[in-house]
């Protein structure tokens, strides 16, 4: 989209990120770059003075894109799109760029940290240009889990996904016609309470069993077993 209003918002995260990265540099550089109305820092952008800057300025400035430099999007990415959607903004036309766990704490060098930053911010301004207002919806979803392989990895995953309520049903494949005797230590073999990798009925787990084929429909994949028997197991998505 040409002709954008982005607000950049940089936070200091107190200390975490402002001790190693020039947070005001960062602001400088990013208030110069095409398409950015505003760019400002605040000491904790996800506090509720900071996400009320990021309101405001939406609804006085006209800004249709922001980008947050703060930690990472899987802290607070929900604080901010909540922001977009009270200042009646798509809560999609955000895009966050991770200057503490990827700058901050990863780099000693002020210098470079900073450099490195104002590089993820430059990405997230250009990335936001091209997000679209999208709509929430919900789709009803598989419990039953499909474990491709029969190691540690494949046991360990399958026991897991066996509790409730992750998955309903776990079943575990593997190419081998069993496991091997150090795999065999495993606590999947040593467990006194049944385990709920029953699925088909009857059965934990396949060995000799690869997969042929899976149907890549969303959120019910359709696994089809090739050990002869050409089992299909439908509605289960895999671990590799």
């Amino acid at each position: 989209m040409n002709n954008c209003r982005t607000g950049v918002y940089i936070c200091s995260c107190g200390t975490n990120i402002a001790k190693i990265v020039d947070v005001d540099a960062v602001v400088s550089f990013a208030a110069g770059l095409p398409d950015v109305v505003l760019a400002r820092t605040y000491k904790y952008m996800c506090s509720n003075p900071g996400q009320e800057m990021i309101t405001q300025d939406i609804r006085e400035n006209h800004l249709d894109r922001v980008v947050v430099a703060a930690c990472s999007p899987n802290m607070h990415e929900r604080t901010f799109r909540t922001a977009l959607k009270s200042a009646c903004l798509n809560q999609y036309l955000l895009e966050m760029a991770n200057i503490r766990e990827q700058c901050s704490w990863v780099h000693t060098d002020p210098i470079e940290a900073t450099e490195k930053a104002k590089a993820l911010v430059h990405a997230a301004i250009c990335r936001v240009r091209l997000h679209e207002s999208l709509d929430s919806i919900s789709v009803r979803m598989c419990p039953n889990v499909l474990v491709i392989g029969g190691g540690i990895a494949g046991m360990t995953a399958a026991l897991e996904l066996a509790e409730p309520p992750p998955s309903d049903h776990a079943l575990m494949a593997w190419k081998k016609p069993s496991l091997s005797v150090r795999d065999r230590e495993h606590p999947f073999h040593h467990r006194r309470r049944p385990t709920r990798i029953d699925l088909p009925p009857g059965r934990r787990h396949h060995g000799r069993t690869g997969v042929q084929s899976a149907s890549p429909e969303v959120a019910a994949w359709g696994p089809t077993a090739d050990s002869g028997r050409k089992d299909t197991w439908s509605g289960l998505p895999s671990v590799p």
